[in-house]
């Protein structure tokens, strides 16, 4: 079993680990109960409702005794041998519920019964069991609590500035702004029910504002948007907003296929070996059960009866918790420079993907057609500047498109209509030498694949809607979801291996002459 696994009980109830100073495993079915004469003791600084714990000592009794009141009718069938054998287990070890507790709890362990009575992390665990523990994990709050600190401008560092930045430039028309809990109230520390009654007890709050960083989630109309377009949105806004996309949970995983890509593209980008490929919520679950055994190993007292002791203690929990915020809000907030610079922890798959999988460069064919019936290729190569890259002077993450024409071979070619003549044989012939090894070809308002010498392996087809769309490629590409558009595609729909130009031009004209004799 694991600390996080229960059986069933065939007299009911649950069979669980229970933690003690004893190496046995104990069984039997229990329900916690207040103390007597005592009243429910709660240090829970804002935390309300149910949560689980990772394990529940207080669901069984030492000895498999069940808590005065707790017994089910079927544990009335137990036969003589088995009540003779809990007998037996309870003369032979008895340990103390206090010692039970401290056993479990991040302290020394070492302070007196009297001094023990008054501390309120002690106490807290005879007033509720693990499964009464929760975290109150709300976004609202975090918000809130994130605009009272970051009001002042003076008090913002540069992640605060460009959120504001953004939120003054672009509003929430084209996306919306998510607060986003660095150490996740949910699906991190409310797992670790030991640190959370500790966090109670000293008046943590999940909800503070050193725990925050806005990112961007669901534009609107996102949800009437076609799932496998969804992508687009999340890269466009990626793309302008330079924040990680806040949708999608963070536990998350790759198809076994991409992942060899996408590690490959870590290393390449990072310059390390053997990347590692982990969901954000599994590296955060690391970084607090580190910070769990700190403090495990420090056996601090947390209790201090005067008001200045009480404030030393918490501060020095403070601290190691807000270590764990900035440090990992330092990474999501690199995004905005380089969105490699985030690794390894990104909220979301579409973040991850947008950081490692989408192409920097790629060669692209654009055809249109003439007024003279004529098709007129031309063939570009496009790019992706980094931010504060010369040929990105605004900042952007836009594409950049300049024609292959170097070294006096041609970026136009003129496809005639097809004839049954040899010139029309010819300029077919010219037009697979014209092409080389590019494989995406994008048609303007209609597909002329069928008009091409060859069937173009990945095809997509746009309308001109402005006079300089109609003349222009440069203005045909340049929206914002026009240029994710290409990206996606050419990441989605390539080859799975490189092919050399001459390969290509080889394989395109024996097909074509096995067509036309």
């Amino acid at each position: 079993m694991t600390d996080k696994s229960f059986n069933l009980c065939q007299f009911q109830g649950k069979i669980e680990v229970f933690r003690c100073i004893s190496n046995k495993v104990v069984t039997g079915a229990a329900h916690a109960s207040t103390p007597q004469g005592g009243k429910a003791v709660s240090h829970n600084s804002g935390h309300s409702g149910m949560g689980m714990g990772t394990f529940s000592r207080s669901a069984v009794v030492p000895g498999g005794a069940a808590a005065s009141g707790s017994l089910s009718k079927g544990t009335a069938s137990f036969d003589k041998g088995q009540e003779k054998a809990d007998k037996q287990e309870k003369s032979t070890q008895k340990p103390d519920a206090d010692d039970d507790i401290l056993a479990g709890m991040l302290c020394s362990g070492e302070c007196s019964k009297e001094q023990r009575e008054k501390c309120g992390y002690f106490l807290d665990h005879r007033s509720r069991p693990d499964s009464q523990v929760s975290v109150d994990n709300k976004s609202q709050i975090l918000a809130e609590n994130y605009a009272a600190a970051t009001k002042d401008e003076s008090q913002r560092d540069d992640i605060d500035s460009l959120y504001y930045a953004l939120r003054n430039r672009y509003g929430t028309r084209y996306w919306s702004y998510a607060a986003h809990h660095i150490i996740s109230g949910n699906q991190v520390f409310k797992q670790l029910t030991e640190l959370v009654r500790l966090a109670d007890f000293l008046h943590y709050d999940i909800n503070n504002a050193k725990n925050c960083i806005y990112l961007a989630s669901k534009e609107e109309g996102y949800g009437a948007v076609r799932k496998d377009q969804r992508n687009i949105s999340a890269y466009d806004v990626m793309s302008v907003s330079k924040l990680q996309w806040h949708v999608g949970g963070h536990q998350y995983s790759f198809a076994k296929d991409e992942l060899p890509v996408l590690r490959q593209n870590i290393e390449k980008a990072r310059h390390i070996p053997n990347a590692e490929i982990r969901p954000y919520a599994d590296l955060l679950q690391e970084e607090v059960a580190d910070f769990t055994a700190q403090l495990r190993q420090e056996q601090r007292c947390w209790y201090g009866e005067d008001a200045k002791k009480q404030g030393q203690l918490r501060e020095h929990f403070y601290q190691g918790m807000n270590a764990i915020s900035q440090r990992i809000r330092q990474k999501l907030g690199a995004f905005q420079n380089r969105p490699s610079d985030s690794y390894p922890y990104y909220v979301s798959k579409e973040a991850y993907r947008y950081a490692f999988t989408l192409p920097k460069t790629g060669k692209l064919m654009i055809v249109r057609r003439k007024a003279d019936d004529t098709l007129e290729l031309r063939k570009y190569r496009i790019s992706w500047p980094l931010a504060g890259n010369k040929a990105n002077q605004d900042g952007l993450d836009r594409l950049s498109i300049k024609p292959i024409g170097k070294d006096g071979t041609r970026a136009e070619f003129i496809l005639q209509p097809l004839a049954l003549t040899s010139s029309s044989r010819d300029n077919q012939k010219d037009c697979i030498l014209f092409c080389e090894n590019i494989a995406h070809f994008l048609f303007v308002d209609t597909d002329f694949s069928l008009r091409l010498p060859f069937v173009p392996p990945f095809t997509r087809t746009v309308q001109a809607e402005t006079f300089d769309e109609v003349a222009l490629d440069e203005a045909l590409l340049a929206s914002e979801r026009r240029q994710t558009m290409l990206r996606v595609w050419l990441r989605d729909e390539h080859f799975p291996q490189y092919v050399a130009p001459i390969a290509m031009i080889h394989q395109r004209l024996e097909e074509w002459s096995k067509r036309n004799g």
